[in-house]
């Protein structure tokens, strides 16, 4: 994919997708200008046309402004344009995307998320890390305030392991609180299903800094998805416009913790647009970090109190729509599983569950010790003491957690 060589050759060769990865990254592009631009047309045409003003001015008047984002001149707009398209070069663009391992898609054609498509608002070029392939099976976003506290944490881990075991591909942001704990959820050990993080810059700008290595084993284990080209800041008004894409692509949306005015209640506004199910997890009307969703309860939103929740709602969701739930899934929202059918106890634990059971007492130990003495992390250890309370190997105890014989369970 070396840009050497003849340059008409070279440009002949190249993909339309080349093309639109360009135009994408052009300076004050935004995804509306975009779309306006490419809706029907080859990308290298526009890319050819961009050097004929005229051309393209009509369709760029009509493109809605953004808020947040500085508005400048249809003709400034075009001037930079056209000067930007003489000194681009879509073969090293494309090379560079190749070499870093960032696919494109463009609406219309293979590849392109199916349900995102129909939407009226779908970008017309997404770059993905990873893997979105699974994007064509049943969704639930969890999503929720950045300021989490353990409780949200720890609904927000158990929910993403919960899914992902029933065979649901979990969304979130990809920021930190809420959405890191469901990815955390989502990807811990034995969570069969890959999630995927939609996020507000490229997908090669980290963000934020703390993510680091969430973000890297997302990219080999699940997929990220961005509207934005490599290299995009994550500016503030590129977040709204990311949440509508998470909105999009679900089936279910869970808001877990959200304060009154937070930003996950524009995931909330976009999925009611889109006539998507939302559901929010009731938290203490103490804490301020469950203001908001205690207030979509109140107003009529329905109430997520763990999995099977979800489950129940994304079976009527999915009820009308191309992508049916898989045999699995289905199953586990219809049912669970006699008790008398299950194996032993012991039998049903992971190597993770194992340590954080280990690492208890028959009087109470703090969270923080627990997650000292297994050498897990919070999401995770959060995730396994859930399960073994389900299994009566633990009980909440105080602040702390208790070791218990499992003969409940």
């Amino acid at each position: 994919m070396s840009s050497s060589g003849d340059p008409t050759r070279q440009r002949a060769a190249l993909p339309d997708l080349a093309y639109a990865a360009t135009l994408a990254g052009l300076v004050s592009m935004t995804p509306q200008r975009l779309q306006r631009l490419l809706r029907g047309r080859p990308a290298e045409q526009v890319f050819t046309d961009l050097r004929t003003r005229a051309r393209l001015a009509s369709r760029l008047m009509r493109a809605e402004p953004i808020p947040g984002h500085r508005a400048l001149r249809t003709d400034q707009i075009l001037d930079a344009w056209r000067k930007a398209a003489i000194e681009a070069d879509p073969a090293l663009v494309w090379e560079q995307l190749s070499l870093s391992g960032t696919t494109v898609w463009r609406r219309g054609l293979p590849g392109y998320p199916a349900r995102l498509a129909e939407d009226r608002a779908a970008p017309e070029v997404l770059f993905a890390r990873g893997s979105i392939a699974q994007l064509d099976g049943p969704c639930v976003a969890v999503v929720g305030t950045r300021s989490a506290t353990y409780y949200g944490s720890s609904v927000a881990a158990e929910l993403g392991a919960n899914l992902s075991h029933a065979g649901v591909v979990v969304l979130s942001g990809l920021a930190a609180g809420i959405d890191a704990a469901a990815h955390e959820g989502a990807l811990a050990p034995e969570s069969p299903t890959p999630p995927v993080a939609v996020v507000g810059g490229g997908v090669d700008v980290v963000y934020p800094a703390s993510s680091g290595r969430l973000w890297a084993r997302l990219e080999v284990v699940g997929g990220i998805l961005s509207e934005a080209p490599p290299g995009a800041a994550p500016e503030r008004w590129r977040f709204p416009l990311r949440n509508r894409l998470i909105a999009a692509l679900a089936h279910v949306v869970v808001v877990v913790e959200s304060h009154r005015a937070g930003g996950a209640l524009h995931t909330v506004a976009a999925a009611d647009e889109r006539g998507v199910t939302v559901l929010a997890v009731p938290g203490s009307v103490r804490s301020p970090a469950s203001e908001g969703t205690n207030s979509l309860i109140a107003d009529g939103c329905g109430m997520a109190r763990d999995a099977a929740d979800v489950l129940a709602a994304l079976e009527l969701a999915c009820a009308g729509d191309s992508r049916r739930l898989g045999p699995g899934v289905a199953a586990a929202a219809r049912a669970s599983v006699p008790r008398d059918l299950l194996p032993p106890v012991s039998a049903r634990l992971s190597a993770t569950e194992h340590s954080v059971l280990e690492a208890l007492e028959d009087v109470a130990v703090s969270f923080e010790l627990v997650c000292e003495r297994s050498g897990l992390e919070l999401a995770t250890t959060a995730v396994a003491l859930e399960h073994l309370a389900a299994l009566g190997l633990a009980v909440r105890s105080g602040s702390g957690w208790e070791r218990r014989d499992g003969r409940r369970g």
